[in-house]
């Protein structure tokens, strides 16, 4: 990044500044360093999750469904957003649902195939 380093873009992020939307865009530290003491460094900046580089599909991809998950549960939340609606709780299902996961399995699988 240009201006900015990975923890100054997260505390930016995590202080609005990139719109209150975003405040709890899950982040997920991809680094080189690898030194005791990074992961603590990169949560403490307000990053979600922590991964080292040579990024490997079998450790990303399971961190980025748990949080992609985790998001999408609560951006559509009925107690979030205050209404109920069939189509609402549909949508809901078809995001994470085991049997059809569109959107996690779509975003996962651009993912591995950028990675390998």
């Amino acid at each position: 990044m240009p201006n900015m380093n990975g923890y100054q873009a997260t505390r930016a992020i995590r202080a609005g500044k990139a719109g209150m939307m975003h405040v709890n865009v899950p982040i997920i530290a991809m680094t080189a360093n690898a030194m005791l003491g990074e992961k603590e460094k990169c949560l403490e900046a307000g990053m979600n999750d922590f991964a080292t580089k040579p990024i490997i599909a079998d450790v990303l991809i399971p961190k980025v469904r748990q949080w992609l998950v985790h998001q999408v549960t609560s951006l559509v939340s009925t107690d979030i957003i205050g209404i109920q609606s069939p189509a609402l709780e549909n949508a809901k299902q078809g995001i994470y649902d085991e049997n059809n996961p569109p959107l996690v399995d779509s975003l996962l699988s651009a993912i591995d195939n950028e990675v390998k």
